[in-house]
């Protein structure tokens, strides 16, 4: 009996081994949606995000223009649940007089409630229940905007930059604090101590929640635009920007010390993201060496390059909309009409190509990382659609 389980066992390695073989050798595939689902306007729709609340709702904001001559938008948002059933639906005007709109950022808190910051001729937030109700709006008249900005919640309080940087109170809406500024701001994060850390045009700077200044850095001399925040749960922050390369920098949020500077080399590129991955640090970024690829590395905490490659599966233009890292440190990009999942050695897994003739994708994870969802558009012979995408991980 014991040679005949001796030899029972070593069949099942065996056949172990050459099914981990079989699985680690096979190609990257392409993945097929659970389910689809198309929201029909009579209106041209651009979406410009896609979140999953905590209760694994799907939400699609965008605007719709909401005339004929295509001059006047709305917000436009889309709920769905995780099974593909439509929950509602909303189509928003703002009451301060404009006829653009451009979505800069959106967020979700814990308890469901849609924050989107945005340009209509001058800055403006909004909160919107997770039922669809319009809580407030805050549009700041009067002052100077930029098409950018970035938006952060927590405990109760929204923090929000375009040119001057506002603490808002979830609740109401009121501001608590103005932090003046002069320069375009791309994105904001809150270091390990709750401090503001601000970058944006040729700058990264640092304040307390009182509006005192920290540190700032500014390259005024230089063509460095710092695109994108993150911080660790270590105290650092880490800003990637756009030169003539590409910077990756890692700074003491406390002192403002820029710790250390990774560089990739390329003349031309297009909207560099990084995201944390573990202890580890991921950039990805569109190339053009002739024809668009995605450029992704994977840094260590120190910003020691681990590995360098590219992925160019038909992909139709220079768009990179987002960088998604899950718990077990796959890597998911999407833009151009490509979506590409990564494992966390820099092999391609699984790709999936949408139906749209936009290149403006975004995709989101559900809380279990059961599901992730792609929101796109789908042209029809006179508006746009709303396009989503569940695809099981």
């Amino acid at each position: 009996m014991k040679t005949m389980y001796h030899f029972s066992k070593q069949i099942i390695l065996l056949a172990m081994s050459l099914l981990l073989l079989s699985i680690t050798a096979c190609d990257s595939q392409e993945i097929t949606s659970e389910w689809t689902k198309e929201f029909k306007t009579e209106s041209s729709d651009f979406i410009k995000a896609v979140k999953v609340d905590f209760n694994g709702d799907i939400i699609m904001v965008g605007t719709a223009f909401v005339d004929e001559d295509i001059t006047t938008e709305k917000l436009l948002i889309v709920k769905y649940n995780s099974r593909g059933s439509l929950l509602w639906n909303l189509k928003y005007t703002f009451k301060y007089e404009t006829k653009s709109l451009y979505i800069n950022d959106t967020e979700i808190d814990n308890g469901g409630n849609i924050y989107i910051s945005g340009d209509i001729g001058v800055p403006v937030v909004i909160k919107i229940k997770n039922d669809g109700t319009v809580v407030w709006e805050k549009a700041f008249v009067g002052t100077e905007n930029w098409l950018t900005g970035g938006l952060v919640i927590k405990n109760d309080i929204v923090y929000m930059t375009n040119i001057n940087t506002y603490m808002l109170n979830a609740n109401t809406g009121d501001v608590l604090l103005t932090i003046p500024g002069s320069l375009k701001t791309t994105d904001i994060v809150l270091d390990t101590r709750g401090n503001i850390c601000i970058a944006g045009y040729k700058f990264i700077a640092s304040y307390d929640t009182k509006g005192n200044e920290l540190w700032f850095h500014n390259w005024s001399s230089s063509n460095y635009s710092s695109v994108q925040l993150l911080g660790d749960n270590k105290g650092n922050i880490f800003a990637v920007t756009n030169s003539n390369s590409i910077y990756t920098m890692k700074i003491d949020s406390t002192t403002g010390t820029i710790l250390t500077t990774a560089v990739e080399e390329s003349y031309n590129f297009w909207n560099p993201m990084i995201a944390l991955s573990g202890n580890n640090i991921i950039m990805a970024v569109s190339i053009d060496d002739g024809t668009w690829k995605r450029r992704v590395v994977k840094y260590t905490n120190n910003l020691s390059k681990t590995w360098s490659k590219h992925f160019d599966r038909g992909i139709k233009n220079m768009d990179l909309n987002q960088l998604l890292v899950d718990s077990k440190e796959d890597i998911y990009i999407t833009g151009g009409n490509l979506t590409t999942k990564i494992d966390s050695n820099g092999n391609e897994i699984g790709y999936g190509k949408d139906v749209s003739s936009y290149t403006d994708n975004f995709i989101a994870i559900d809380p279990n990382e059961n599901y992730l969802y792609l929101g796109t558009m789908k042209e029809t012979y006179d508006n746009n659609n709303f396009m989503l995408y569940q695809f099981k991980l």
